[in-house]
């Protein structure tokens, strides 16, 4: 049993330091979508479901199978071999011209390079360990991705696509122009995002991410950043009064809680101020 043990162990290090190389850099792909695991068809080179895998390297074991997980399928002895993406980062960094983005794809390339390191660090730890016991581990099937790692290395690959999409779609996208009236903040500030929330995903998304252009009715000034920041801090001051009609007190801590018996209506605008939270977050308006 302990041998037995050993080998498992050893395995899944094997398999989480090659399962670093299914983390795809910026512009290795196209249609991802941001809210789950990107599709990957790039010469199936990095697995993005289950069913795109690839052999082993000519370097590795011999009569080692092709090991699956939610990753993809990759060569299990290599975990080094992650490192051209690290590469592919640093390369893309140095060809962008704006200072922000090229430091973002160069601290992606470390973190792709660290988590090289620390991925063959185990896997040699496991080996020796699993040497010592005298049974050498040759199935690369067995071997499982812990849950813990799984959720970070989903987690980085989505960010990494979430940046390539931005980056792809910077030079073309156009502000999103907001109109709201001080008489009644709470009010055009839900209907224009409750209009938001009833386009097609890929609109929704879009609109998001682009910067938002504040006009109030009526009054003059060209919003560069002042007028958003204003629109915020009123509108999170007014939405919790009571008067909106979309909150309560909470007793426990003297909070607010949504309203337990809001009406459809009520619950409509409440989704409409969830898409009002992360606005806020892209905005960089969350102080």
């Amino acid at each position: 049993e302990a041998v037995v043990a050993e080998q498992q162990r050893g395995a899944e290090a094997q398999q989480a330091g090659a399962r670093v190389r299914t983390l795809p850099p910026p512009g290795t792909h196209e249609g991802a979508s941001v809210g789950g695991l990107p599709s990957t068809r790039e010469g199936g080179r990095m697995g993005g479901s289950s069913s795109v895998h690839e052999r082993a390297d000519a370097g590795g074991s011999p009569g080692m199978r092709e090991a699956r997980s939610p990753l993809g399928t990759l060569d299990s002895n290599s975990p080094r071999s992650a490192r051209p993406a690290a590469a592919e980062l640093e390369l893309e960094a140095k060809r962008t011209s704006h200072p922000h983005e090229r430091e973002s794809m160069h601290e992606q390339a470390q973190a792709v390079e660290a988590a090289v390191v620390q991925a063959t660090a185990m896997a040699e730890e496991s080996r020796a360990q699993v040497a010592e016991a005298g049974a050498p581990a040759t199935d690369a099937e067995a071997a499982q991705l812990t849950p813990e790692l799984v959720r970070v290395l989903m987690a980085f690959r989505q960010y990494c696509e979430m940046r390539r999409q931005a980056k792809a779609k910077r030079g073309a996208r156009q502000s999103w122009p907001i109109n709201v009236q001080r008489t009644r903040m709470c009010e055009s500030v839900l209907e224009a995002f409750n209009e938001l929330a009833g386009k097609t995903k890929p609109t929704v998304v879009a609109n998001l991410f682009a910067p938002t252009v504040v006009t109030f009715v009526g009054e003059p000034g060209v919003d560069q950043g002042g007028l958003t920041a204003e629109m915020y801090s009123v509108f999170w001051r007014e939405v919790v009064r009571p008067e909106a009609g979309l909150f309560e007190q909470a007793a426990e801590d003297g909070g607010v809680l949504p309203r337990a018996d809001a009406n459809p209506a009520q619950l409509a605008q409440l989704h409409a101020l969830g898409l009002v939270v992360v606005k806020c977050l892209l905005d960089d308006q969350c102080a």
